[in-house]
C-alpha cells in the first residue's frame, strides 16, 4: 500500500517565467542542481513538450506523450528504465507503471489537469528513501475565479 503523505519529498511552488526561454533557463537551473538521478519534467501540452525539448536538446532529454507511434514509446520507455535517459519532458501519458528508484525530482510546468494525476506523479520522486524535489510552476492568472 501507498501512504500519500511522504516526509522525503520536498515541494516547491514557484511563480512561472514568462516566455518559453525564461521557463526553460528555470528548468535547466533545476535540472543542474539534481547532481545524481533522474528528473521528469511534465506539461499537459504536448506543443510544449516538443518547443521546451527543442531548445533543452544538449542536455540529453528526451519527450514522451500520447500522441507518440507505439514504437517510439516503447524505445523511450526501454532507454529511461535502462537508465540512458536522465531527463523525460511528458505529458501524463508517462507515469503510470513508472517505478523507478532514483527519479531525483519531478517539475511539473503548470498545474496538473487532476489532483489524482498531480499526487500520482509527484510520487514517483525519491521511491528509493533518498528523497525527491517536486516543483510546480504557476501563473498568478491561474488563481483568478
Amino acid at each position: 500500500s501507498s501512504k500519500i503523505y511522504r516526509s522525503d519529498l520536498k515541494l516547491e511552488v514557484i511563480s512561472k517565467p514568462r516566455g518559453k526561454e525564461k521557463l526553460v533557463q528555470a528548468i535547466i537551473s533545476i535540472i543542474d542542481s539534481i547532481p545524481n538521478g533522474r528528473v521528469i519534467i511534465y506539461s499537459v501540452s504536448v506543443s510544449d513538450c516538443i518547443t521546451v525539448v527543442n531548445i533543452i536538446s544538449p542536455k540529453n532529454i528526451e519527450i514522451y506523450h500520447g500522441g507518440m507511434k507505439s514504437a517510439d514509446y516503447d524505445i523511450t520507455l526501454k532507454l529511461w528504465k535502462n537508465g540512458e535517459i536522465k531527463f523525460m519532458f511528458a505529458t501524463n501519458a508517462f507515469g503510470m507503471g513508472i517505478n523507478i528508484a532514483d527519479i531525483r525530482a519531478i517539475i511539473h510546468t503548470t498545474f496538473p489537469i487532476s489532483l489524482d494525476s498531480f499526487i500520482q506523479e509527484i510520487g514517483c520522486a525519491g521511491r528509493d528513501g533518498n528523497g525527491g524535489r517536486n516543483v510546480i510552476f504557476f501563473l498568478e492568472l491561474t488563481f483568478i475565479f
